[in-house]
């Protein structure tokens, strides 16, 4: 952390000695042809992008998708899983039916929770903890994005550290122009009352001294589910197996009058999630019968995370020829998965009495092993509430924490009739996940009822920190001569981790 944060005032302290006594010093406004110069320069968007656009994936040297604001209105979904499903080389296995915990496969790498493909929101890395735990309850809220992109193959080494699979940008609201409109409200309603609300202000305003904007957006998406838990003795029936999220994000922008053209940015994000959602299935038998039914075993199963995202971006062109651009990041995520681990204790001789509580010898089981049929049938018993037992309930508490800087130099060169676009890039990162769990053990009667509970001592069913710390170097050469186009291009990573 030392080390970031040295970085990160080095950096802070160049910037205010070489730009910032431009603005004080007015010297930046005497003469128009500066505004006139500033007020023509669009914002670099490409800094956020990892393609550009539609056009420019054609130009790829691997294959790419890209999807802008106008293909995600036409599809009008939430659920990434939906948005990526004719994307070709894109594999989706789906989990929760809402695309709350993708699991996505590029270029057939393992699906699982997405560990093996870089995520990136707006050029940056996304996933909590990238190196320590890729495979995190994590993924950027599809609904509030205006595009997304997709990179297979070894074609995005610039952005690593999945160079196999490839990697996925989601690219959030931009700031509009001078000339454009910022404000937006937009709700929906659905099956399951499901609604979704957008709400957003925003606005880009000419100052003497240059360009002020800043965008401020609220997203929310509710619903009850479409699964439904079973009935048990005291406990009714319930419908609600659905989510609650919302996302809050901040962008402002500063373009002062100045030679040469400097851009700063602050994004502040944070997202909340209640979700009722749990890793217990069905039998094969009962899933033929009613695949959206939940055993009464789930009713207490439940994940709620939330995530913070601070980032700092400056982009400076030196030249025509020559742009800086870099970016210090910080991200702090945290979940707790309450969910149902195992069955401790079964009443085996069906007398509504745990066997432990009769000094006998307790007899346990998976929940797998309880839903695929195993010697002890009383488990999938307990798990329906018609048999009495102990169930473990286990708090997954986990903090994920990330932070690093990055930046990237281009610059393009002609030289006899051969055009070089050079790409130098650095990134300095850090990330930490720190498991701290308990469970919770609830006595169930014979009709299904919880009578009792205990809870083990925090840190007792995992505690344990995985820290890791990057420094990643990249290098691409785009050569054109003619039709011809190669990009030989190199990428370096040195890690430490420690465990």
């Amino acid at each position: 952390m030392k080390q970031i944060n040295y970085y990160i005032k080095t950096y802070i302290i160049t910037i205010c000695l070489t730009a910032f006594p431009l603005l004080l010093s007015g010297k930046a406004n005497e003469t128009g042809s500066t505004q006139a110069k500033n007020k023509d320069i669009i914002v670099p968007i490409e800094e956020f992008k990892i393609i550009g656009s539609k056009d420019d994936v054609f130009t790829l040297t691997g294959s790419g998708m890209y999807l802008g604001a106008g293909d995600l209105k036409n599809l009008d979904f939430d659920d990434i899983n939906r948005i990526l499903r004719k994307t070709p080389g894109v594999y989706i296995r789906e989990e929760d039916g809402y695309g709350l915990f993708p699991n996505i496969s590029l270029r057939g790498v393992d699906t699982t929770r997405s560990g093996k493909v870089t995520i990136m929101e707006d050029g940056i890395l996304a996933a909590p903890a990238t190196y320590s735990a890729p495979s995190a309850y994590y993924s950027p809220t599809a609904g509030r994005m205006a595009g997304i992109e997709v990179l297979k193959g070894s074609s995005q080494i610039a952005d690593g550290p999945h160079t196999t699979g490839g990697v996925i940008n989601y690219i959030s609201t931009p700031i509009p122009s001078i000339n454009e409109k910022g404000n937006l409200l937009k709700a929906s309603y659905g099956s399951d009352n499901e609604i979704s609300l957008t709400s957003r202000i925003g606005k880009k305003t000419q100052k003497e001294s240059g360009k002020l904007g800043y965008l401020f957006e609220v997203y929310r998406r509710q619903n009850e589910g479409f699964k439904s838990i079973d009935q048990v003795g005291e406990m009714d029936g319930s419908n609600e197996t659905g989510f609650n999220r919302t996302d809050y994000m901040f962008k402002g922008t500063w373009e002062p009058n100045t030679i040469p053209y400097n851009y700063f940015e602050v994004k502040v994000a944070y997202t909340d999630l209640e979700a009722n959602e749990t890793y217990l299935g069905l039998t094969s038998e009962d899933f033929k019968l009613d695949p959206y039914r939940r055993y009464a075993a789930s009713r207490n199963d439940t994940i709620n995370t939330n995530h913070t995202i601070l980032n700092l971006r400056h982009i400076i062109k030196l030249n025509d020829n020559t742009k800086l651009s870099t970016t210090a990041y910080y991200n702090k995520f945290h979940r707790n998965w309450f969910k149902l681990h195992d069955i401790r204790d079964i009443d085996t001789d069906g007398n509504g009495i745990p066997q432990s509580d009769e000094d006998e010898k307790a007899v346990k089981s998976s929940i797998a092993s309880a839903l695929a049929g195993s010697a002890v049938e009383q488990a999938l018993e307990v798990l329906k509430g018609t048999r009495a037992g102990k169930l473990r309930v286990r708090n997954n508490n986990r903090d994920y924490y990330m932070a690093g800087i990055q930046s990237k130099l281009n610059i393009s060169l002609n030289a006899a009739s051969i055009e070089h676009d050079i790409e130098l890039g650095f990134r300095f990162h850090k990330d930490r996940i720190r498991r701290f769990q308990w469970h919770n053990l609830y006595l169930q009667d014979s009709d299904g009822n919880f009578v009792n509970h205990t809870q083990s001592a925090f840190g007792s069913d995992g505690n344990r920190r995985q820290e890791t710390q990057a420094n990643a170097f990249h290098f691409l050469d785009k050569i054109q001569s003619g039709p011809w186009t190669i990009t030989p291009g190199i990428r370096y990573e040195d890690l430490s981790y420690e465990y």
